[in-house]
C-alpha cells in the first residue's frame, strides 16, 4: 500500500477516536469566551460593602480579652473586621483552616454564636445586588459539589433572580464562601469535559487528558504529513 494511503487510513482512524474530544475542547473553549469571568464567578451579583467608620480605640475591647472570651489563649491571627453587621475581632487558632475563625463583638467582648438560617438569609439578601426573593436556605456541612474546597459549615441561600444565584455564607464568620449561578454551573460542567477530570474537575494531569492530547497531536501530525504528501504528488 502506498505511503499516502497508509497515512490517510491512520489519519481517518485516529480522527474517529479523538474527533469528539477535539470538538469538546474547541466548543468548550468557545463557550468560555462568551461571558465575562466576573459574571461567571458571580462577582457582579454582589453589592459592594461599605462598612461604617471603625469605633474609637478606647471603645474596642483588647485582643487578649476577646481571645479569652473565645477560649483562644494564643490566637494565631486577630483582625478587626466588619462582620455580620457589627465590628468584631476575627480570631483564629494557630494553623487554623480557612473559615475556622471565631468572632467576638469588638465593643462588648461577647463571642458571636454560629449563624442560624434566618440570619444567613438576611445577610445574603443584603449582599445580593439584585432585589430578589429568597427561595431556599440549606445547611452545608461538607465542602463538595459546587462548593468544593470551601470553608464549612456554611449556609446556601438561593435566590429567584433569573440567574439561579446561590450565595454560600460561612456560618461562623458571615463571609461569602462562594457565589454560584447558572453561568458558573455551565462553565464548571464544560470545564470538566475540557480537562477530562470527571470527579474533582481540578486535575490537569489525568491519564485521560494525557492520552487524548497525544492522540490529538498524532492526528494533527498525520494530517500535516498527508497534506505534504499530497502537495508533493501534485
Amino acid at each position: 500500500m502506498p505511503v499516502a494511503a497508509q497515512v490517510r487510513t491512520w489519519h481517518r482512524r485516529l480522527s474517529y477516536v479523538i474527533g469528539l474530544q477535539l470538538l469538546l475542547w474547541t466548543g468548550s473553549g468557545l463557550v468560555f469566551t462568551w461571558d465575562p469571568i466576573e459574571d461567571v464567578r458571580g462577582e457582579s451579583s454582589l453589592r459592594p460593602e461599605a462598612p461604617p467608620p471603625a469605633p474609637p480605640l478606647a471603645d474596642i475591647v483588647s485582643v487578649d480579652r476577646a481571645a479569652q472570651a473565645a477560649g483562644l489563649p494564643a490566637p494565631g491571627e486577630a483582625r478587626l473586621a466588619w462582620r455580620r453587621g457589627r465590628w468584631t475581632w476575627s480570631l483564629s487558632a494557630p494553623r487554623a483552616a480557612p473559615g475556622e475563625a471565631v468572632l467576638v463583638d469588638a465593643l462588648t467582648g461577647t463571642p458571636l454564636p454560629t449563624m442560624n438560617a434566618d440570619e444567613a438569609a438576611r445577610l445574603a439578601a443584603g449582599l445580593l445586588a439584585a432585589d430578589a426573593p429568597v427561595t431556599g436556605v440549606a445547611h452545608v456541612a461538607r465542602a463538595e459539589g459546587e462548593y468544593r474546597d470551601k470553608p464549612t459549615p456554611a449556609w446556601r441561600v438561593d435566590f429567584a433572580d433569573g440567574r439561579g444565584t446561590s450565595l454560600y455564607v460561612v456560618a461562623a464568620t458571615g463571609e461569602v464562601g462562594a457565589v454560584r449561578n447558572d453561568l458558573w454551573r455551565r462553565f464548571d460542567w464544560l470545564w470538566m469535559l475540557h480537562i477530562m477530570d470527571y470527579r474533582d474537575r481540578e486535575d490537569f494531569g489525568t491519564p485521560w487528558l494525557t492520552a487524548a492530547a497525544l492522540l490529538g497531536v498524532t492526528t494533527a501530525l498525520s494530517g500535516l504529513l498527508l497534506a505534504g504528501l499530497s502537495l508533493r504528488r501534485a
